[in-house]
């Protein structure tokens, strides 16, 4: 195995753990300073709106915090196809969803599973077009 790879791999995992620290212990140190929420929303992209804020930044931060997820995915899993790495990514994020609702540490929400997938495989497709790019071509013989 190339130290490349293992660089990679040791990444994906601090970043898994990372992960785990934001979205069920919502970056904080202790679980008595998470306020108990045991609910969850089977409706896509929608949310109650208070005080006339709806936060679409949420759609967003989803999304964009699983695209690291599946970029380190690739590259830490070179045999890993497209469809296997999105596969993982809904499964690590829907373990995610599960979780917060087990422990009650956060609404569990099918928007969060999809923007989490959808973040996913934008990484794992921007690690894909960078191994193309960085893939020396074949010299063709005459």
């Amino acid at each position: 195995m190339q130290k490349k790879q293992i660089v990679y791999e040791v990444i994906f995992f601090v970043y898994l753990m990372l992960l785990i620290w934001i979205v069920l212990f919502k970056m904080e140190f202790s679980l008595a300073n998470i306020f108990p929420v045991r609910e969850i929303n089977y409706i896509p992209f929608y949310y109650d709106v208070i005080e006339g804020d709806a936060p679409v930044y949420e759609f967003i931060l989803n999304a964009v915090a699983f695209i690291p997820f599946g970029f380190l995915l690739a590259k830490a899993f070179r045999n890993i196809s497209f469809g296997e790495g999105i596969a993982v990514t809904f499964a690590v994020s829907l373990a995610f969803e599960t979780l917060q609702y087990v422990l009650s540490v956060g609404v569990s929400d099918i928007t969060d599973l999809i923007m989490n997938t959808l973040g996913g495989a934008v990484g794992i497709w921007l690690a894909s077009v960078i191994y193309r790019k960085q893939k020396p071509k074949k010299i063709k013989k005459l």
